[in-house]
């Protein structure tokens, strides 16, 4: 088991402190080359396999995350302003305090936004363990994985309605998976879905920390 930091927007933080996210997609890196290879393979040592069309062992990669591991959620967050102009790691852990922009309500006066990616690890507020992983095509995310990606139910009638987080988007969405593709096409750029990319699916659970 290892500790490592993972990236999150604040409307999916939101989603994950709401209890509705519980998986997230990554791209495997790197993408198998589709003149070489025929498909990846999910293994038990070496984590994921790229094999030719003959069956030949082209590469062996490595997850990012593995089941067991903690991965510790960075997430885009401000200081006050007097602090604006501190680094990241010269942010004071005490009195100061550290403003989530998943928190955000209202008007407020914090300091500037500063991204997830910057965010120390004593200011993580959230810890996910690993519970699965597994290979597969963009496209063939399920319906009830769409759901676990954030999604929340906005009408238990018989015709039902998702919609991610607010304020990520107001539509509503009869179809999960299309509206999986909608945030995944925002954040990725047109065409991204199209490509339909291997990808890690990693499900998780929320522990304290």
């Amino acid at each position: 088991m290892t500790e490592k930091p993972i990236l999150f927007s604040a409307a999916m933080v939101r989603a994950i402190l709401a209890g509705n996210k519980t998986q997230t997609r990554r791209i495997l890196k790197p993408q198998p080359n589709e003149g070489q290879s025929a498909s990846v393979y999910q293994t038990a040592n070496v984590d994921w396999q790229v094999r030719s069309k003959l069956g030949i062992v082209i590469s062996n990669e490595k997850f990012p995350y593995t089941v067991g591991d903690i991965a510790w959620v960075r997430e885009p967050w401000r200081t006050e302003i007097s602090q604006d102009k501190e680094p990241p790691r010269h942010v004071c852990p005490g009195g100061h305090g550290i403003h989530y922009e998943a928190d955000k309500q209202g008007d407020f006066t914090w300091g500037k936004l500063r991204p997830g990616m910057f965010m120390c690890r004593w200011m993580s507020r959230i810890s996910l363990k690993v519970t699965a992983v597994k290979v597969e095509r963009l496209q063939d995310i399920s319906r009830e994985d769409a759901i676990a990606e954030g999604l929340k139910l906005v009408s238990e009638n018989i015709e039902q309605f998702f919609r991610w987080p607010d304020p990520l988007d107001k539509h509503l969405w009869l179809s999960p998976v299309e509206a999986y593709r909608f945030i995944w096409e925002s954040i990725n750029g047109k065409g991204s879905w199209q490509a339909n990319p291997f990808v890690a699916a990693y499900s998780f659970e929320r522990i304290a920390t």
